[in-house]
């Protein structure tokens, strides 16, 4: 098969790529693939497709590791966004996008917005998955975590 210098396998490609630098702490080659594979998704994919929602995603993730949080944010949000646009209003993946973001905050110390972004997350997790699920204790860790950092501050 050719597929010539812009096609989604390529997209994909270069995503696969970021993924295992990812996986090998090698953020800043992730980081180039990530944008490449974005850079030219968008000009293959409509405006909200999930393929670029879960970019940015990966993007903001990479961001965060390497400390960038205003920029990890950047990117969150406009993956939620597009998330809040095409998915329905209590699917996991927005709830996963809040949690993400609310992580972000608790690195920046702001825990009044963290703890917004993590009730979020919970109210959507609680509606859609058992009581018992993996995510829904992760986020109530976050939220207990979160409380405790807050408290702390406070006391310092």
């Amino acid at each position: 098969y050719t597929y010539g210098e812009e096609h989604q396998r390529i997209a994909w490609c270069l995503n696969n790529i970021a993924v295992i630098l990812y996986e090998e702490k090698n953020y800043e080659q992730s980081l180039e693939y990530y944008l490449r594979d974005l850079t030219m998704s968008e000009k293959l994919l409509p405006a909200n497709h999930p393929d670029l929602a879960m970019s940015h995603m990966n993007i903001g993730i990479i961001h965060r590791c390497l400390g960038h949080f205003d920029m990890a944010l950047e990117h969150y949000e406009r993956s939620l966004q597009m998330k809040l646009e095409s998915l329905p209003a209590f699917h996991h993946e927005i709830a996963n996008a809040y949690n993400s973001i609310g992580m972000v905050y608790q690195d920046k110390a702001d825990y009044e917005q963290a703890l917004s972004y993590f009730e979020k997350s919970l109210a959507i997790y609680s509606m859609t998955l058992p009581p018992d699920h993996p995510a829904i204790n992760t986020i109530k860790n976050n939220i207990e975590s979160t409380k405790s950092k807050a408290t702390q501050e406070c006391m310092n």
